[in-house]
């Protein structure tokens, strides 16, 4: 059996538009453990949504969609973790004793408002759109009405988030203590990228 890989095609990936927006949080995605250059870590997308669609053909029919923008996340409340600092500016408030031994559910904050400064750059030749800030939406503006957009979790086929890269061929369920794990370790590389 043969397995052929080709080089990356054209994309009709289209950047979210630099500026500021009223946002929605439309999805909180449960990502798993993603290898990076800092060994594994459990990672976590939250994805907004400004407003702007773009038209799109789909077997013979266009329609309007989401243009989406999404932060990247080390899944940590450690005090120094960029998705504490990301979600107290949104919030406008720190996260309590309890809420950072408990845990917080982020998948309360699907449907919350935001404000976001949005820029774009450019890493080997494609322009991705990044959060540069967030905070609460001011009072008087309103967030953009929910769009058509169906939750990673909702889709089908979806698998659930991924196994730890070091277990994957040693234990086909993850161990209960790795499923919301706790770093100290404040790094997280690439925290704000855009993704269609």
């Amino acid at each position: 059996m043969s397995v052929i890989v080709k080089g990356g095609g054209e994309s009709n990936y289209t950047p979210h538009p630099e500026g500021q927006y009223a946002a929605q949080c439309i999805d909180v995605v449960d990502m798993g453990w993603q290898r990076t250059t800092f060994g594994p870590k459990y990672k976590i997308r939250i994805v907004f949504y400004c407003g702007k669609t773009e038209a799109r053909e789909f077997e013979g029919v266009t329609k309007d969609v989401p243009l989406t923008v999404v932060g990247f996340f080390t899944a940590s409340l450690h005090e120094k973790s960029n998705l504490r600092a990301f979600a107290r500016s949104w919030r406008g408030a720190d996260f309590s004793d309890d809420e950072v031994r408990g845990g917080f559910d982020f998948d309360n904050m699907v449907g919350a408002p935001a404000f976001l400064q949005v820029e774009q750059s450019s890493v080997d030749g494609k322009t991705y759109a990044n959060i540069v800030s967030v905070m609460r939406l001011p009072e008087g503006m309103s967030a953009p009405a929910s769009p058509d957009y169906e939750r990673v979790c909702e889709r089908e086929g979806w698998q659930g988030p991924a196994s730890h890269p070091d277990e994957m061929t040693s234990r086909t369920e993850p161990d209960p203590s790795e499923s919301a794990p706790n770093y100290t370790d404040p790094d997280d590389d690439l925290p704000f990228r855009l993704a269609a």
